[in-house]
């Protein structure tokens, strides 16, 4: 079951928006059995662009 699966959540690449510090990428990488990280399997990544606050 992929959301049973343990994993470890990256965010990097920050923008200032407004004096403020935003993510524009986040990535997911699966853990090992032993609770290692596996790079070989990034799950997911966010590019996220465009902050603006109201």
């Amino acid at each position: 079951m992929w959301a049973d699966t343990p994993a470890a959540h990256f965010v990097s690449d920050y923008v200032d928006v407004d004096g403020l510090k935003y993510p524009t990428r986040r990535s997911v990488f699966t853990l090992k059995p032993d609770g290692t990280l596996d790079r070989d399997f990034n799950a997911v990544t966010i590019e996220l662009s465009d902050y603006a606050l109201f």
